[in-house]
């Protein structure tokens, strides 16, 4: 069963969860723009570290978050 966006979301909100223990910081729902930003910036280093095109991934996110934007 494919997941809705409500579930990509909590599983985007377990990532940041785990991304944010892993730097040893708390959770701030002051800052939450900040620290989704702070995670794509390490992903992108991450991806240009194995070597991975930045601007092809930024992209197809794009895309996929576009398709699945408007699901039920």
């Amino acid at each position: 069963m494919p997941m809705n966006n409500e579930e990509r979301a909590e599983h985007a909100g377990n990532a940041m969860s785990e991304y944010l223990s892993s730097k040893g910081e708390p959770h701030d729902r002051e800052a939450q723009d900040y620290e989704i930003a702070d995670l794509i910036c390490d992903l992108m280093h991450l991806a240009d570290r194995h070597g991975f095109d930045i601007e092809s991934i930024k992209n197809m996110a794009e895309m996929h978050y576009q398709g699945e934007r408007n699901e039920p």
